[in-house]
């Protein structure tokens, strides 16, 4: 595993506790082949995908919900991500996800284009602490991935897709 950039301090919150973890902003690694096979079919339900996802880069898009940088839970208006939406819509061997927490109702994903964690798989897998501002993962055919905690601008996303062509 590499880790590259920034760190983010993450704070949990339980009824008796607040606990606090130090993360690397970036992260690039290798999913088992299990753990894709378990993410691909996930998405395939969750998006009703029947299309082979194994040989496609996955770009998921992920909002955590309300923090400090969203107050509202609105996230970002779907004019945000038009532009990357289209850019992306052109390249036969991207597939892209807007995937939202299931308590997280309002997001500014489109309607139309925004799915449920339903059992949090994405969540486990990527994102196991709420980053503000919503979070990104690209897992390429080869299994590995860079997940991006927090903040980002959409280009972001442009960038490491053609680091890694």
């Amino acid at each position: 595993m590499m880790t590259t950039g920034d760190l983010l301090k993450c704070e949990k919150k339980t009824d008796t506790a607040t606990l606090y973890r130090i993360e690397y902003r970036s992260v690039e690694a290798v999913l088992s082949e299990a753990k894709s096979k378990k993410l691909t079919n996930t998405l395939k339900i969750i998006s009703k995908d029947t299309s082979d996802l194994e040989n496609k880069i996955l770009v998921i898009h992920y909002y955590h919900g309300k923090d400090p940088c969203n107050p509202r839970g609105l996230g970002t208006n779907g004019s945000y991500w038009t532009p990357l939406v289209k850019i992306l819509e052109k390249r036969p061997d991207v597939k892209q996800y807007f995937i939202y927490k299931p308590e997280q109702k309002t997001h500014g994903f489109q309607k139309k284009s925004a799915l449920e964690d339903q059992n949090e798989l994405i969540a486990s897998v990527f994102f196991p602490s709420h980053y503000n501002c919503g979070s990104f993962a690209i897992l390429w055919p080869d299994r590995s991935y860079i997940v991006c905690k927090g903040e980002y601008p959409a280009d972001a996303i442009l960038r490491y897709l053609n680091a890694k062509k």
